[in-house]
């Protein structure tokens, strides 16, 4: 009798724990969804959506290269990669078709940059610079923008660009659209050297998004801490002076955007004062985000890159510098 009932409170408790888990697990699977469904929206239940989320390597949208720049766009793209098409003209670059040759009468603007002048996660007519340009040309201006911008880019593969792979396009101004979390970035101190990598097979679907998301609750405060160092403000001079030197050998105007959806005013008030010393035109598009809400800009707390409503905002800014730019062309 005793045993019967040992054995009968042993089954109701295996029962109880049984149950236990099974609602822990249905509960992780409905958070997971109204994480997905937050981050994502109905697209993170595509396993081709969330896949597009892919590293920039994995993503295959780059090729390599054999000189600084590691790894470039690939030609002629047709694809989609964080959730919207993305496209590559005949030269690799994310923007619609352009001559080599200038037309005639127009000012045309080459702006080298990273993932935020790529414009990573929004389509390439909603980016800052093709809203501007649009604006530009709706009122009879002439403006071409050509975009050389490119994901993992810092100061060393602009250089690059600048000096290899952008005066056959017949630029009259150059403008460094400077991301204001990581351009002051410099190899061996903050960061490894980034090199090509072959795709490799993974899927990002299985992964647990309700864990990464609750790993970036406090996202904004990593986009707001870092504050230049003394090495920092000196690498960035010595660089911006390089830049600098090759634009005034070329004859052309240099002018520099400070890009982020958050504002620091010790960092761009140094990047002022260093753009003001090296006499590179500047344009700070970050404080106009200091009375907003962060969440608004950007593609979601996993990525913070700006959406379109961000791109929209910084087009305002960049239309100014590109006023500028263009006043003085037209002076000389």
């Amino acid at each position: 009798m005793m045993n019967n009932q040992k054995r009968l409170l042993s089954r109701k408790t295996g029962l109880k724990l049984m149950n236990i888990f099974i609602i822990l697990i249905v509960t992780m699977f409905i958070l997971e969804g109204f994480a997905r469904l937050y981050l994502f929206g109905w697209n993170g239940f595509s396993p081709s959506a969330v896949n597009s989320y892919k590293n920039i390597f994995d993503a295959d949208i780059m090729d390599p290269t054999d000189d600084r720049r590691e790894f470039k766009l690939k030609k002629n793209l047709r694809t989609e990669y964080k959730m919207r098409d993305f496209r590559t003209n005949k030269f690799g670059m994310r923007d619609k078709s352009y001559g080599l040759s200038k037309p005639k009468d127009f000012f045309r603007i080459a702006v080298i940059g990273d993932s935020y002048s790529m414009a990573a996660g929004v389509k390439e007519e909603e980016s800052f610079h093709s809203l501007a340009e649009k604006k530009f040309n709706k009122h009879g201006k002439k403006v071409e923008i050509l975009n050389f911008g490119v994901s993992g880019y810092g100061m060393d593969q602009y250089i690059t660009v600048l000096k290899d792979h952008l005066w056959k396009f017949e630029p009259d101004a150059v403008i460094i659209g400077f991301c204001s979390y990581n351009d002051h970035y410099q190899e061996g101190i903050h960061t490894k050297r980034v090199k090509f990598q072959k795709p490799r097979d993974v899927n990002l679907f299985w992964k647990s998004y309700l864990y990464n998301w609750i790993g970036t609750l406090d996202y904004e405060d990593g986009l707001t801490r870092n504050q230049y160092k003394k090495s920092d403000i000196q690498f960035l001079r010595k660089k911006l002076n390089e830049i600098q030197r090759i634009c005034v050998e070329k004859n052309v105007s240099l002018g520099l955007i400070n890009l982020g959806i958050t504002h620091n005013s010790y960092n761009t008030n140094k990047l002022r004062e260093i753009c003001a010393d090296c006499g590179i035109h500047f344009i700070d598009a970050t404080k106009q985000f200091s009375s907003k809400k962060t969440r608004d800009y950007i593609l979601m707390p996993l990525d913070t890159h700006p959406n379109e409503a961000g791109h929209l905002l910084l087009s305002y800014p960049f239309s100014n510098l590109v006023k500028t730019l263009r006043n003085e062309y037209l002076s000389d």
